[in-house]
């Protein structure tokens, strides 16, 4: 029977690790969806709903619910019956959740990856400063970029 698996948790929960290690000797029975590698792939093809999303990407903004909605449907749609899928970080909002369940996208389970809120800060911060030197005095060509729009 087929499954979709929702996997959530926030930022530096252990979704990629975890999901490595869960698939280990499965990767032919299942595919992973990650929103974010989606919408890059639809941009870069220049679909309807990846110019949408360009949109807003370009402007630093959120991409509206109704266009992640969308490209998780086209997903759960192109995928083989016999296949699996792990939808990596979907849901994330109400909306979306209700989405989920009123177009009967058929996810079975729901896995959350609970970490502290303490832990998450100390997985994601991370001295980068002493590669950041070494990369520096290399000669290469450095920048700093102001990451908030």
């Amino acid at each position: 029977m087929r499954k979709i698996i929702s996997l959530l948790g926030k930022p530096c929960a252990g979704k990629g690790t975890r999901l490595r290690k869960f698939l280990e000797g499965k990767e032919d029975q299942y595919m992973i969806v990650s929103c974010g590698d989606v919408l890059r792939q639809e941009v870069e093809k220049e679909t309807i709903l990846g110019q949408q999303a360009k949109h807003y990407m370009d402007e630093g903004k959120l991409i509206p619910d109704y266009i992640i909605i969308n490209l998780v449907l086209d997903q759960i749609r192109k995928a083989p019956e016999d296949i699996s899928l792990i939808l990596d970080g979907f849901p994330r909002t109400v909306e979306q959740a209700e989405a989920a369940l009123e177009c009967k996208m058929g996810i079975t389970h729901v896995v959350n990856l609970v970490v502290s809120d303490a832990e998450a800060i100390s997985r994601s911060d991370r001295d980068t400063a002493p590669a950041i030197e070494r990369m520096k005095a290399s000669g290469v060509e450095y920048l700093e970029i102001d990451s908030v729009f």
